[in-house]
């Protein structure tokens, strides 16, 4: 790659190429600088606005990053990064039914999509009301049945299960007493996994 950008230092293909590496390499700061040089040279490429947009939800930039990935899906709304980072950006707003139907639409494009399942749990679980609650665990049994072992999914159900026990508890009868004592062990057990 190096020797790719020595010989063309302004070829937008190896820019991006260089730029996703410094990115996946912890190093945002200058692989965010690397993607604005290319969206200089070559305002419409796609993968510079995509990348341009991951190194500001890292950076926490969201509104940036939400601007970032509605532009690259101006240009080709089939692009699945750029949806799955613009549905990141709104959770991160708490645009929550915003992210939700995002990941939606991904959904329509590839059902095997664990990140989208994970972002439409995530975003029933932060609307908090019981009946999102009762999607968020449908969504989150979703995405781990795509991409199993994902601690910060795991990290949510537990999170899930409390907030679930949390209703219960409010109910104070002794059924309902007994299914947040359920659900508190199955958030043990899963810390547990975790």
């Amino acid at each position: 790659l190096d020797k790719a950008f020595k010989l063309a230092p302004l070829h937008a293909g190896v820019l991006v190429a260089r730029a996703n590496l410094l990115m996946n390499t912890g190093r945002a700061d200058d692989a965010k600088t690397m993607f604005s040089n290319v969206l200089k040279i070559a305002p419409s490429n796609q993968a510079a606005l995509v990348g341009f947009g991951l190194t500001q939800l890292r950076q926490g930039e969201f509104s940036e990053a939400e601007q970032s990935f509605q532009a690259a899906l101006k240009l080709n709304d089939s692009l699945r990064q750029a949806r799955l980072g613009l549905a990141s950006a709104q959770l991160l707003l708490k645009k929550y039914d915003e992210a939700y139907q995002e990941a939606d639409q991904i959904l329509q494009m590839d059902t095997k999509c664990g990140e989208a399942y994970g972002i439409q749990a995530l975003a029933k679980l932060y609307l908090g009301d019981q009946k999102s609650l009762t999607i968020f665990n449908q969504k989150i049994k979703d995405a781990f049945n795509e991409k199993p072992n994902q601690p910060r999914l795991l990290l949510a159900w537990v999170a899930g299960l409390e907030r679930a026990a949390q209703f219960e508890e409010a109910k104070n009868t002794p059924e309902t007493l007994t299914a947040a004592k359920v659900m508190r062990e199955q958030a043990t057990t899963k810390i547990a996994e975790l």
